[in-house]
């Protein structure tokens, strides 16, 4: 498992890369798709921590605290983490582990030229992850409203779609929760 922030950052990078704006709002999105797409690929966390199910979708605490001062304009800095001691702080160097890289690219290829209302509205849809864990609430005492990696993983499902880790274009269920072009 990798640091949330780390994958954060090489979030970060890609997007700026490719010219793409990335709002904090809009990075946790990314964030979070990265990690089912991971979780429902490899059988296994990618982001260290939980995501927690907010009002605007999924969030992951840390990631949240890195860059809540930035507001929604595009993120221009990076994620850094402090030590305690010292009250200094230290650049989070992205992964070098090229399949973490080659999900990061998969998933921000797929999903990067969406906005973050966009993304926030897709992990809303019924029977997702963040939906279910929602719609739980009322009957389960959730502290946190912790998004488990056993209910991102089996409810994950038709989101896989717009990471490239569903069936082939042409074989989307019409229950599909994005009815958009999906792109190559």
């Amino acid at each position: 498992m990798f640091d949330a922030r780390a994958i954060a950052n090489c979030i970060l990078d890609y997007t700026e890369s490719r010219n793409i704006a990335c709002s904090h709002l809009k990075l946790q999105k990314l964030l979070y798709f990265v990690h089912g797409f991971w979780l429902s690929r490899y059988d296994e966390p990618l982001c260290e921590g939980v995501f927690e199910a907010w009002p605007h979708g999924p969030v992951h605490p840390l990631v949240y605290q890195a860059f809540k001062d930035c507001g929604s304009t595009p993120l221009r800095t990076r994620a850094m983490s402090l030590n305690p001691v010292k009250r200094t702080k230290h650049e989070i160097l992205p992964p070098t582990d090229t399949r973490v890289i080659d999900a990061v690219h998969s998933v921000v290829a797929q999903l990067g030229n969406l906005t973050g209302s966009q993304l926030r509205n897709i992990t809303h849809s019924k029977g997702g992850p963040w939906y279910i864990v929602v719609e739980s609430s009322g009957q389960n005492a959730n502290i946190g409203m912790k998004m488990s990696n056993d209910v991102i993983k089996a409810n994950f499902g038709k989101q896989l779609y717009l990471v490239g880790g569903g069936p082939e274009e042409g074989d989307l269920d019409e229950d599909a929760p994005y009815t958009g072009n999906r792109t190559s």
